[in-house]
This record gives C-alpha cells, structure tokens and sequence, in this order.
C-alpha cells in the first residue's frame, strides 16, 4: 500500500498521505476562490463564497488529522471537502436541507 523506497511519490505512511492531502485541499482551495472571482459577483457574496471555502478547508484538514486513520477515510473525508468547496463556489441552485442527529452539514 504505501512505497518501500525513498525516491517513491507514493505516501510512506498514513501522516505522509494526511500531509500530501491536506496540502492539497489546501492548494485547490485558491482555484476555487479564483472560480468565484469569475463569477463577478458583488463584493459580499463574493466574499461570503470565500470565506465559505476557507471554512471548509479548516475543517476537512481538521477532520483529515484527526480523525482519519486509513487511506480510505482520508480519500472519503478529503473529497467530501472537494464537493464542498464546489458547492460554496457555484452556491445552491435549490434550498433543501438534510439532518443526522440535528446536525445540517459539517460545514457551515
């Protein structure tokens, strides 16, 4: 599963991918942003968009590091932040609302 020698681009261990994930949430983050400033939205929306983003890369990395210990909870948690910073840059066509627990989303 993980690489066996030092020259490798695969993760060497789950911290390794925790890293190289959260790098890269943090990294695409910009290109969504960006994707807001195309929009040519007004300044608040604009800036509500993007501050939704960030939200959602502070928790997905918060959840990456804590609570993912296998390759497959980090992919899960990692990509559900991915549609999550979608979402938050084209917005919400439709209102509806999903709960567990009373709980809305992760994100707000």
């Amino acid at each position: 599963m993980f690489a066996t020698d030092s020259s490798s681009e695969r993760a060497t261990s789950i911290e390794d991918y925790q890293n190289t994930c959260t790098e890269f949430i943090s990294d695409i983050s910009s290109d969504y942003k960006d994707w807001v400033d195309r929009y040519q939205l007004g300044n608040e929306e604009s800036s509500k968009r993007k501050d939704s983003i960030d939200n959602v890369v502070k928790t997905t990395n918060s959840w990456i590091r804590n609570f993912c210990n296998t390759i497959k909870k980090i992919d899960i948690v990692m990509n559900d932040g991915i549609n999550k910073m979608a979402e938050n840059t084209a917005s919400y066509p439709f209102h509806f609302e999903v709960s567990i627990n009373s709980i809305r989303r992760y994100a707000k």
